[in-house]
């Protein structure tokens, strides 16, 4: 699930504060506040996984909401891939479901859904 985690971003004030996870690419994703890397190691990297699945539901949730407010080309730009790719695959997905349960005529929907969809 994180095979992209390139690094942790520490807090400046506070060294324990982690604030957010960094991709090779340079994406961040915030992991909000109250995670701390101190203790038992062991304890500490359980709930910084835990944190990182709930900060991309939270993410997937907000990006989700916002796809549809944007134009496509834009909304991609504004988000980190992994959200990215899994809400355009979720799209994806059912829109072309729609076209094959309720068009009247095949070709047409499809031509209709390609204009959307790329």
């Amino acid at each position: 699930m994180f095979e992209n985690l390139y690094s942790l971003e520490f807090s400046e004030d506070r060294a324990e504060d982690i604030e957010y996870m960094v991709s090779a690419e340079g994406e961040m994703v915030d992991l909000g506040k109250n995670l701390k890397a101190r203790g038992h190691v062991e304890e500490w990297l359980d709930n910084l996984e835990k944190t990182m699945v709930k900060s991309l539901k939270r993410d997937m949730k907000k990006g989700y909401t916002k796809y549809f407010a944007k134009p496509r080309k834009e909304w991609v730009l504004k988000h980190p891939t992994q959200i990215a790719i899994t809400i355009g695959m979720v799209n994806w997905s059912l829109n072309t479901e729609d076209v094959f349960l309720n068009s009247d005529n095949l070709q047409e929907g499809m031509q209709d859904w390609y204009q959307v969809s790329a």
